[in-house]
């Protein structure tokens, strides 16, 4: 992690990837129909987790923007409002 991006859920159903030097999104991850509403980029600064609307979460590559755990993880039954990964 070298801290040069900050990203981004918003209600338009997507996460985005901005790059802190040049305030450009660099990158669109995914595209949510229930409407992403967290967002957390893990400890090693390679992934993206992200939580929607319909009690999920799915694992993002944060380089390429591609989901890389599939299925989502499921067990909520309702909006997903914060996540969070463990230093461990």
């Amino acid at each position: 992690a070298d801290g040069k991006y900050v990203v981004s859920a918003s209600g338009d159903r997507t996460v985005k990837v901005w790059s802190l030097e040049s305030g450009e999104c660099v990158r669109t991850i995914g595209d949510d129909a229930s409407g992403f509403t967290c967002v957390c980029v893990t400890t090693d600064g390679k992934h993206v987790v992200t939580g929607n609307c319909a009690g999920s979460l799915q694992l993002w590559s944060l380089e390429t923007g591609e989901c890389v755990r599939s299925p989502a993880l499921r067990g909520h039954s309702e909006t997903i409002n914060s996540v969070c990964v463990t230093a461990d």
